[in-house]
């Protein structure tokens, strides 16, 4: 069980080179939605990341499920990196696009699993299928609670005729490619490449759903010095260190962070 943040609990990055800070966004930076199309990051938490990532040795970066380029218009800071599908895509700050090389080939399979979902979520009031060509989102925040047992049958179903695993979330069905990636993975891989892994390095995660705690798990697991943060109930298991309650805690402890890095110098070499 993690603890209520505590005041001094992020003074450990303020020395930090390179700081890594990254953020789930849905339930993290922005309030849950009844849709995803409905979702928005406020304006001040957006100004809050930009200015986090001005400065010199911090680097910022969105973790999200939804499809890099959806995240990407969320928050359409400069200089940000971008962590999609669950890690299966990553968008670097300067624009260059990653994807698993593994997992292209499953775009196809997603594509079969999409036309095949389609009729079934069209049935249950309430339901959205979402199409991410890497993955697929289910949500099911709208949909009668009689209905979703049905439902998360088919898609189970569904997802093993195609060799696609499922994974449960908040009101939402994850469907995924059977590989090894998921946020903790993407995550590690963004760090040691950043060099946030380095003895002078240090990470800092926060996330509220259940894909986030592979993120927590395994910073932990690298023995990463690092500041994992969980969005939401108190009283739910978590692998994070700590804990706060909402977005709006989130962007408090943005802007904590960009006091604690001090003021932007000249433009430092990133």
């Amino acid at each position: 069980m993690s603890a209520p943040l505590a005041d001094d609990a992020l003074a450990p990055l303020a020395q930090a080179s390179p700081l890594l800070a990254l953020f789930d966004i849905d339930g993290t930076l922005a309030p849950l939605a009844p849709r995803p199309e409905l979702a928005e990051v406020p304006d001040a938490t957006r100004r809050a990341l930009a200015d986090l990532a001005a400065r010199p040795g911090v680097r910022v970066g969105l973790v999200t499920g939804r499809a890099a380029h959806d995240g990407a218009r969320m928050v359409p800071a400069a200089g940000l990196w971008v962590i999609g599908n669950h890690g299966v895509e990553t968008w670097d700050a300067d624009g260059t696009r990653r994807v698993a090389e593994a997992l292209v080939a499953a775009a196809a399979a997603v594509a079969r699993e999409a036309a095949a979902l389609a009729s079934p979520v069209a049935a249950v009031p309430g339901a959205l299928l979402e199409d991410k060509r890497w993955g697929l989102s289910v949500h099911t925040r709208l949909a009668p609670d009689d209905a979703v047992p049905a439902l998360a049958d088919a898609v189970r179903d569904v997802a093993a005729r195609e060799g696609l695993r499922v994974h449960d979330g908040k009101r939402i069905l994850e469907l995924r490619p059977d590989a090894e990636l998921d946020k903790g993975t993407a995550v590690l891989a963004l760090a040691a490449r950043l060099g946030a892994l380095a003895p002078a390095g240090a990470v800092l995660f926060a996330g509220d759903d259940r894909t986030d705690e592979d993120a927590f798990r395994r910073l932990r697991a690298a023995g990463a010095r690092a500041v994992t943060i969980r969005v939401g109930e108190a009283d739910v298991p978590t692998e994070a260190d700590w804990h706060v309650a909402s977005p709006v805690e989130v962007a408090a402890l943005i802007g904590r962070l960009v006091e604690l890095r001090g003021p932007v110098a000249e433009r430092a070499e990133r």
